[in-house]
Protein backbone atom coordinates (compact mmCIF):
# COMPACT_ATOMS: atom_id res chain seq x y z
CA UNK A 1 0.00 0.00 0.00
CA UNK A 2 2.80 2.42 0.90
CA UNK A 3 5.53 0.96 -1.34
CA UNK A 4 5.54 4.08 -3.51
CA UNK A 5 6.67 6.05 -0.44
CA UNK A 6 9.58 3.69 0.15
CA UNK A 7 7.83 1.69 2.88
CA UNK A 8 8.09 -2.08 2.46
CA UNK A 9 5.59 -4.58 3.86
CA UNK A 10 7.46 -5.36 7.09
CA UNK A 11 8.09 -1.70 7.85
CA UNK A 12 4.44 -0.86 7.19
CA UNK A 13 3.31 -3.66 9.52
CA UNK A 14 5.60 -2.43 12.30
CA UNK A 15 4.35 1.15 11.84
CA UNK A 16 0.71 0.06 11.98
CA UNK A 17 1.33 -1.99 15.12
CA UNK A 18 3.12 0.92 16.81
CA UNK A 19 0.23 3.25 15.96
CA UNK A 20 -2.10 0.82 17.70
CA UNK A 21 0.32 0.16 20.58
CA UNK A 22 2.94 2.95 20.93
CA UNK A 23 4.47 1.22 24.00
CA UNK A 24 5.29 -2.02 22.15
CA UNK A 25 8.95 -3.02 22.31
CA UNK A 26 11.09 -4.88 19.79
CA UNK A 27 10.32 -8.26 21.36
CA UNK A 28 6.56 -7.58 21.48
CA UNK A 29 6.51 -6.38 17.88
CA UNK A 30 8.45 -9.42 16.70
CA UNK A 31 6.14 -11.84 18.48
CA UNK A 32 2.97 -10.21 17.18
CA UNK A 33 4.20 -9.94 13.57
CA UNK A 34 6.28 -13.11 13.38
CA UNK A 35 9.52 -11.18 12.73
CA UNK A 36 12.94 -11.69 14.26
CA UNK A 37 14.67 -8.90 16.19
CA UNK A 38 16.93 -7.92 13.27
CA UNK A 39 13.90 -7.50 11.00
CA UNK A 40 12.13 -5.37 13.59
CA UNK A 41 15.23 -3.21 14.17
CA UNK A 42 15.70 -2.75 10.42
CA UNK A 43 12.05 -1.67 10.12
CA UNK A 44 12.44 0.77 13.04
CA UNK A 45 15.57 2.25 11.46
CA UNK A 46 13.64 2.72 8.23
CA UNK A 47 10.75 4.39 10.10
CA UNK A 48 13.20 6.78 11.75
CA UNK A 49 14.75 7.54 8.35
CA UNK A 50 11.28 8.34 7.01
CA UNK A 51 10.46 10.56 10.02
CA UNK A 52 7.48 8.35 10.91
CA UNK A 53 9.07 7.49 14.26
CA UNK A 54 11.46 9.42 16.50
CA UNK A 55 13.77 7.73 18.98
CA UNK A 56 15.25 9.83 21.79
CA UNK A 57 17.26 7.73 24.26
CA UNK A 58 14.73 5.12 25.41
CA UNK A 59 11.66 7.12 24.36
CA UNK A 60 9.89 6.29 21.10
CA UNK A 61 7.43 8.72 19.56
CA UNK A 62 5.16 7.51 16.75
CA UNK A 63 3.97 10.27 14.40
CA UNK A 64 0.38 10.38 13.19
CA UNK A 65 0.00 9.29 9.53
CA UNK A 66 -2.24 12.29 8.86
CA UNK A 67 0.77 14.53 9.42
CA UNK A 68 3.73 12.28 8.68
CA UNK A 69 2.72 10.75 5.31
CA UNK A 70 1.98 14.04 3.46
CA UNK A 71 5.28 15.40 4.80
CA UNK A 72 7.07 12.26 3.60
CA UNK A 73 5.51 12.60 0.15
CA UNK A 74 6.60 16.23 -0.05
CA UNK A 75 10.14 15.29 1.01
CA UNK A 76 10.28 12.54 -1.61
CA UNK A 77 9.28 15.05 -4.27
CA UNK A 78 11.98 17.45 -3.11
CA UNK A 79 14.62 14.70 -3.08
CA UNK A 80 13.57 13.60 -6.56
CA UNK A 81 13.88 17.15 -7.88
CA UNK A 82 17.34 17.41 -6.34
CA UNK A 83 18.32 13.98 -7.68
CA UNK A 84 17.32 15.02 -11.19
CA UNK A 85 19.94 17.76 -11.02
CA UNK A 86 22.57 15.20 -10.08
CA UNK A 87 21.81 12.37 -12.54
CA UNK A 88 24.95 12.92 -14.57
CA UNK A 89 27.41 12.73 -11.66
CA UNK A 90 28.09 9.02 -11.91
CA UNK A 91 28.37 9.10 -15.70
CA UNK A 92 30.91 11.94 -15.46
CA UNK A 93 32.87 10.02 -12.82
CA UNK A 94 33.02 7.04 -15.15
CA UNK A 95 34.20 9.23 -18.06
CA UNK A 96 36.96 10.67 -15.88
CA UNK A 97 38.03 7.17 -14.86
CA UNK A 98 38.16 6.04 -18.47
CA UNK A 99 40.17 9.11 -19.43
CA UNK A 100 42.85 8.04 -16.95
CA UNK A 101 43.11 4.77 -18.88
CA UNK A 102 43.57 6.64 -22.13
CA UNK A 103 40.22 5.55 -23.54
CA UNK A 104 37.01 7.28 -24.46
CA UNK A 105 33.43 6.17 -24.72
CA UNK A 106 32.10 6.13 -28.29
CA UNK A 107 28.48 7.20 -28.68
CA UNK A 108 27.86 5.67 -32.10
CA UNK A 109 29.40 3.26 -34.58
CA UNK A 110 30.14 -0.49 -34.56
CA UNK A 111 31.54 -0.38 -31.01
CA UNK A 112 28.52 1.34 -29.44
CA UNK A 113 24.77 0.89 -29.68
CA UNK A 114 22.19 3.18 -28.12
CA UNK A 115 19.41 1.39 -26.21
CA UNK A 116 16.18 3.35 -25.88
CA UNK A 117 14.25 2.90 -22.63
CA UNK A 118 14.37 0.28 -19.87
CA UNK A 119 12.67 -2.39 -22.03
CA UNK A 120 15.51 -2.25 -24.58
CA UNK A 121 18.08 -2.41 -21.78
CA UNK A 122 16.45 -5.48 -20.17
CA UNK A 123 16.09 -7.22 -23.54
CA UNK A 124 19.76 -6.66 -24.38
CA UNK A 125 20.87 -7.85 -20.91
CA UNK A 126 18.82 -11.02 -21.42
CA UNK A 127 20.33 -11.54 -24.88
CA UNK A 128 23.93 -11.03 -23.78
CA UNK A 129 23.35 -13.07 -20.63
CA UNK A 130 22.07 -15.98 -22.71
CA UNK A 131 25.25 -15.84 -24.83
CA UNK A 132 27.69 -15.47 -21.90
CA UNK A 133 30.02 -18.43 -21.31
CA UNK A 134 32.67 -17.15 -18.85
CA UNK A 135 31.59 -14.51 -16.34
CA UNK A 136 29.28 -11.55 -15.74
CA UNK A 137 30.26 -8.54 -13.61
CA UNK A 138 27.57 -6.22 -12.33
CA UNK A 139 27.26 -2.94 -10.41
CA UNK A 140 23.68 -2.85 -9.10
CA UNK A 141 23.53 0.80 -8.15
CA UNK A 142 20.14 0.69 -6.47
CA UNK A 143 18.91 -0.32 -3.07
CA UNK A 144 15.43 -1.20 -4.25
CA UNK A 145 13.95 -2.94 -7.32
CA UNK A 146 10.34 -3.13 -8.49
CA UNK A 147 8.55 -6.43 -9.16
CA UNK A 148 9.09 -6.26 -12.93
CA UNK A 149 12.82 -5.68 -12.58
CA UNK A 150 13.10 -8.49 -10.01
CA UNK A 151 11.40 -11.03 -12.28
CA UNK A 152 13.57 -10.08 -15.26
CA UNK A 153 16.72 -10.30 -13.12
CA UNK A 154 15.71 -13.70 -11.74
CA UNK A 155 15.31 -15.17 -15.21
CA UNK A 156 18.80 -13.99 -16.25
CA UNK A 157 20.35 -15.20 -12.99
CA UNK A 158 18.85 -18.69 -13.20
CA UNK A 159 20.00 -19.12 -16.78
CA UNK A 160 23.56 -18.01 -15.98
CA UNK A 161 23.91 -20.29 -12.99
CA UNK A 162 22.32 -23.27 -14.78
CA UNK A 163 25.04 -22.94 -17.42
CA UNK A 164 27.85 -22.52 -14.88
CA UNK A 165 28.68 -18.91 -15.76
CA UNK A 166 30.45 -17.10 -12.90
CA UNK A 167 28.33 -14.16 -11.74
CA UNK A 168 29.65 -11.44 -9.42
CA UNK A 169 27.42 -8.57 -8.28
CA UNK A 170 28.06 -5.53 -6.08
CA UNK A 171 25.02 -3.91 -4.49
CA UNK A 172 24.65 -0.79 -2.39
CA UNK A 173 24.65 -1.25 1.38
CA UNK A 174 21.17 0.29 1.33
CA UNK A 175 19.83 -2.91 -0.27
CA UNK A 176 19.26 -4.01 3.34
CA UNK A 177 16.60 -1.32 3.69
CA UNK A 178 14.32 -2.80 1.00
CA UNK A 179 13.00 -6.19 2.03
CA UNK A 180 11.93 -7.47 -1.42
CA UNK A 181 15.27 -6.61 -3.02
CA UNK A 182 17.22 -7.99 -0.05
CA UNK A 183 15.29 -11.28 -0.28
CA UNK A 184 16.10 -11.44 -4.00
CA UNK A 185 19.81 -10.89 -3.31
CA UNK A 186 19.74 -13.66 -0.70
CA UNK A 187 18.11 -15.88 -3.33
CA UNK A 188 20.93 -14.98 -5.73
CA UNK A 189 23.47 -16.14 -3.15
CA UNK A 190 21.59 -19.42 -2.75
CA UNK A 191 22.05 -19.92 -6.50
CA UNK A 192 25.82 -19.44 -6.22
CA UNK A 193 26.04 -15.79 -7.24
CA UNK A 194 28.90 -13.96 -5.49
CA UNK A 195 27.44 -10.85 -3.87
CA UNK A 196 29.15 -8.03 -2.01
CA UNK A 197 28.07 -4.52 -0.99
CA UNK A 198 29.52 -1.01 -0.86
CA UNK A 199 28.15 2.26 0.53
CA UNK A 200 28.17 3.78 -2.97
CA UNK A 201 29.13 2.91 -6.55
CA UNK A 202 30.43 5.13 -9.36
CA UNK A 203 27.85 3.99 -11.93
CA UNK A 204 25.55 1.19 -12.96
CA UNK A 205 27.02 -1.33 -15.39
CA UNK A 206 27.06 -4.97 -16.43
CA UNK A 207 29.98 -6.59 -18.29
CA UNK A 208 29.64 -9.85 -20.24
CA UNK A 209 32.67 -12.11 -20.83
CA UNK A 210 35.00 -9.10 -20.99
CA UNK A 211 33.62 -8.36 -24.47
CA UNK A 212 30.51 -6.22 -24.03
CA UNK A 213 29.17 -3.83 -21.39
CA UNK A 214 25.97 -1.91 -20.82
CA UNK A 215 25.98 1.40 -18.97
CA UNK A 216 23.01 3.76 -18.50
CA UNK A 217 22.61 7.01 -20.36
CA UNK A 218 22.02 8.41 -16.88
CA UNK A 219 21.76 6.76 -13.48
CA UNK A 220 17.96 7.02 -13.18
CA UNK A 221 17.48 3.23 -13.05
CA UNK A 222 18.04 3.00 -16.83
CA UNK A 223 14.60 4.43 -17.67
CA UNK A 224 16.21 6.73 -20.24
CA UNK A 225 18.05 3.83 -21.86
CA UNK A 226 21.67 2.78 -22.08
CA UNK A 227 24.75 2.27 -24.17
CA UNK A 228 25.97 -1.13 -25.32
CA UNK A 229 29.76 -0.86 -25.58
CA UNK A 230 32.22 -3.22 -27.26
CA UNK A 231 35.33 -1.00 -27.33
CA UNK A 232 38.25 -3.06 -25.99
CA UNK A 233 39.88 -0.21 -24.06
CA UNK A 234 36.59 0.79 -22.46
CA UNK A 235 35.81 -2.80 -21.44
CA UNK A 236 39.27 -3.25 -19.89
CA UNK A 237 38.81 -0.03 -17.91
CA UNK A 238 35.39 -1.12 -16.64
CA UNK A 239 36.77 -4.51 -15.58
CA UNK A 240 39.64 -2.76 -13.75
CA UNK A 241 37.09 -0.52 -12.01
CA UNK A 242 35.03 -3.56 -10.98
CA UNK A 243 38.11 -5.35 -9.62
CA UNK A 244 39.04 -2.29 -7.56
CA UNK A 245 35.56 -2.02 -6.07
CA UNK A 246 35.27 -5.79 -5.50
CA UNK A 247 38.33 -5.67 -3.23
CA UNK A 248 36.75 -2.84 -1.21
CA UNK A 249 33.33 -4.48 -0.97
CA UNK A 250 32.11 -6.58 1.96
CA UNK A 251 30.15 -9.87 1.85
CA UNK A 252 26.40 -9.42 2.14
CA UNK A 253 25.05 -9.89 5.67
CA UNK A 254 21.84 -8.71 7.32
CA UNK A 255 23.74 -6.22 9.46
CA UNK A 256 26.33 -3.87 8.02
CA UNK A 257 29.88 -5.08 8.78
CA UNK A 258 31.94 -3.00 11.19
CA UNK A 259 35.69 -2.53 11.27
CA UNK A 260 37.70 -3.40 14.37
CA UNK A 261 37.56 0.22 15.55
CA UNK A 262 33.76 0.02 15.48
CA UNK A 263 33.37 2.09 12.31
CA UNK A 264 30.90 0.76 9.73
CA UNK A 265 31.65 0.87 6.01
CA UNK A 266 28.76 3.31 5.68
CA UNK A 267 30.23 5.66 8.30
CA UNK A 268 33.71 5.49 6.79
CA UNK A 269 32.37 6.19 3.31
CA UNK A 270 30.37 9.16 4.54
CA UNK A 271 33.59 10.54 6.06
CA UNK A 272 35.35 10.09 2.72
CA UNK A 273 32.58 11.87 0.81
CA UNK A 274 32.52 14.75 3.29
CA UNK A 275 36.31 14.97 2.95
CA UNK A 276 35.80 15.39 -0.80
CA UNK A 277 33.50 18.35 -0.11
CA UNK A 278 30.11 16.74 -0.73
CA UNK A 279 27.11 18.15 1.12
CA UNK A 280 24.84 15.98 3.25
CA UNK A 281 22.28 16.00 0.43
CA UNK A 282 24.86 14.81 -2.12
CA UNK A 283 26.14 12.12 0.29
CA UNK A 284 22.57 10.85 0.76
CA UNK A 285 22.03 10.63 -3.01
CA UNK A 286 25.37 8.92 -3.64
CA UNK A 287 24.72 6.29 -0.94
CA UNK A 288 20.99 6.06 -1.74
CA UNK A 289 19.94 6.64 1.85
CA UNK A 290 17.79 9.35 3.38
CA UNK A 291 19.04 12.80 4.30
CA UNK A 292 18.02 12.00 7.88
CA UNK A 293 20.31 8.94 7.89
CA UNK A 294 23.28 11.04 6.80
CA UNK A 295 22.55 13.63 9.48
CA UNK A 296 22.34 10.86 12.08
CA UNK A 297 25.70 9.41 10.93
CA UNK A 298 27.24 12.87 11.20
CA UNK A 299 25.80 13.43 14.68
CA UNK A 300 26.98 10.02 15.93
CA UNK A 301 30.52 10.47 14.60
CA UNK A 302 30.74 14.02 15.93
CA UNK A 303 29.71 12.81 19.39
CA UNK A 304 32.06 9.81 19.34
CA UNK A 305 35.07 11.89 18.37
CA UNK A 306 34.15 15.03 20.30
CA UNK A 307 34.40 17.13 17.13
CA UNK A 308 33.25 20.74 17.10
CA UNK A 309 33.08 21.23 13.32
CA UNK A 310 33.20 19.28 10.05
CA UNK A 311 36.85 20.26 9.60
CA UNK A 312 37.63 19.04 13.11
CA UNK A 313 35.72 15.80 12.44
CA UNK A 314 37.82 15.19 9.31
CA UNK A 315 41.07 15.93 11.15
CA UNK A 316 40.19 13.55 13.99
CA UNK A 317 39.15 10.83 11.52
CA UNK A 318 42.52 11.21 9.76
CA UNK A 319 44.43 11.05 13.03
CA UNK A 320 42.65 7.80 13.97
CA UNK A 321 43.27 6.27 10.55
CA UNK A 322 39.54 6.06 9.81
CA UNK A 323 40.24 7.78 6.49
CA UNK A 324 43.55 8.32 4.71
CA UNK A 325 45.22 11.14 2.82
CA UNK A 326 44.32 9.29 -0.39
CA UNK A 327 40.64 9.82 0.45
CA UNK A 328 41.22 13.58 0.20
CA UNK A 329 42.82 13.41 -3.25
Amino acid sequence: MLNSLGIDEHTQSVYQLMLADPQAGVKDIGQKLGLDSDQVKTALERLVDLSLVDVDDDRVEVHSPELALPALHARNQAELAQRNQDLEDSRIAMMQFLTQYGGSVPTSGPEAERLVGSDDVRAKIAELGAAAVDQVLNFSQTGRMNAEALEAAKAVTEDLRDRGVRYRDIYLDSVRNHEETYEYVQWMQSKGVEVRTLPSLPLRMVVFDGKAAIIPLSNDLCTAGGLLLRNEVVIEALIALFSEKWKEAAPLTRTRPRRKEGLSAQERHALRLWALGLTDEAVARRMEVSFRTVRRIHANLTERLGAISRFHLGALALSKGWISADDLA
